[in-house]
């Protein structure tokens, strides 16, 4: 797109609520409606809980399901016509936490898993709503976030975000995280959480120039970090989100012309600064003494590029390719899928 004009249409509208979803989906459907918000207006039975306990997983469908084979001979069209309509009639329920054995365990219904608040196999759940994810080859309705690494031009549009979301789904749901300003940059980091599940720990820390001369401020958005506490089970975590250099604009000026083999503009500064990250997360930058530490926020570099290959080889795991294989992706530029 070129010369192109932006109208305002309208203001101060409510944000939009979830569309409703109906099964059976195909994988073509499911393709098409990936990271949208979605609510299940269907009562579903609840087929499979094996992977609760474990990973707050449930088995959803339209109804109760047989086997092929325990109702079609093996092999026949029957049964592979019935285990297609199966497969097309279920989504799992994930309570998007990706801890293991969490406890508590979280009810279909969002309170907490007890003996006086249990389901069974047969049981039906209305108006499952969230996002829809792929991940462990299968499709899900994940829960959400507690915690958001924010890219926002000023604090006016990050207390514009939190004001906005807390007067569609009540106040203090979300809360932003004081800091002031994050580098000189029109572009800044930050944070917003979830003060009813985690409490923000220690201090906030930023990652700039002055601390580390191979994390160029001047190109990369300073790195910010914070310790966040979960309520309910003293967990912790230490979150740092990141802006580095984009591959669009020149690095000529500092020794970092395009890159020959594919990574664009600035690949070395983006590699310096993730070098600069994995040694500063080191130290402990919040003073809470916490070892676990998450890398979000856009690194401006693919998986297999050196600046995230700096981040593996200092012992971070990409869990993008983790959980969801070596053809996930998040991005899509001149036409080709990447994260």
């Amino acid at each position: 797109l070129s010369t192109v004009t932006i109208d305002t249409c309208v203001t101060g509208v409510e944000l939009p609520q979830p569309q409703e979803l109906a099964l059976p989906l195909t994988e073509e459907d499911y393709e098409s409606i990936e990271g949208m918000y979605f609510t299940v207006s269907d009562s579903l039975s609840i087929l499979e809980y094996f992977n609760y306990g474990r990973f707050g997983q449930i088995g959803l469908g339209t109804e109760r399901q047989y086997q092929p084979t325990a109702v079609f001979a093996p092999g026949s069209a029957d049964a592979e016509a019935l285990l297609a309509r199966n497969i097309a009639s279920r989504l799992i329920l994930d309570d998007g936490r990706t801890a293991q054995n969490p406890d508590p365990a979280r009810h279909p219904n969002g309170d907490d898993f007890t003996l006086g608040n249990i389901f069974r196999g047969g049981d039906t759940v209305t108006g499952a709503t969230g996002v829809i994810d792929f991940r462990f080859n299968q499709w899900a309705l994940q829960r959400g976030a507690d915690v958001f690494g924010l890219i926002e031009n000023d604090d006016t549009a990050l207390t514009t975000l939190v004001a906005v979301l807390n007067d569609e789904v009540g106040a203090g749901t979300y809360a932003a995280l004081k800091t002031g300003p994050v580098g000189t940059d029109a572009i800044t980091t930050a944070f917003m959480d979830k003060p009813a599940v985690v409490s923000p720990t220690g201090d906030f820390a930023t990652l700039d120039g002055s601390v580390d001369a191979r994390f160029l401020d001047s190109r990369n958005r300073p790195a910010l970090a914070q310790t966040f506490t979960d309520i309910e089970t003293s967990g912790a975590v230490t979150v740092v989100v990141n802006h580095l250099k984009s591959k669009g604009s020149s690095g000529d000026d500092v020794g970092d012309p395009t890159d020959p083999n594919g990574q664009g503009n600035c690949n070395g500064v983006r590699t310096d600064a993730a070098a600069a990250l994995v040694d500063w997360t080191a130290t402990d930058p919040t003073g809470t003494g916490e070892e676990k530490v998450l890398i979000v926020g856009d690194l401006n570099s693919y998986g297999k590029e050196d600046p995230i290959t700096a981040l593996t080889d200092g012992g971070y795991t990409d869990l993008v390719a983790d959980y969801h294989g070596a053809e996930a992706y998040s991005y899509v530029f001149d036409g080709q899928l990447g994260c």
